[in-house]
């Protein structure tokens, strides 16, 4: 019996990633998004999601990346309607 795929549109953000890192097979998940109609304004929402402890490791310290203030350089560049920003250290 062939197994039914679910929609995403009847899925929450939190079971849209558990779905991803299930389908994927993957360590680790994140997703990250920008509300800017929020009512105070700018908000950042974020889940994360695991399969073991180095996956955990993994959405864990990104998550305190992400976190970080971060200073955009004055000679930054538009690809795509968006600014690229390298996350790494």
């Amino acid at each position: 019996m062939a197994k039914s795929r679910l929609s995403a549109q009847n899925l929450t953000d939190e079971e849209v990633l558990k779905e991803f890192v299930r389908r994927f097979e993957c360590d680790g998940a994140v997703l990250i998004y920008l509300d800017s109609g929020a009512e105070l304004g700018t908000a950042e929402c974020g889940f994360g999601r695991w399969r073991n402890s180095k996956g955990k490791h993994w959405v864990d310290g990104l998550f305190k990346r992400v976190k970080q203030e971060v200073v955009v350089p004055a000679d930054n560049y538009e690809l795509d309607g968006g600014t690229r920003i390298s996350l790494s250290v």
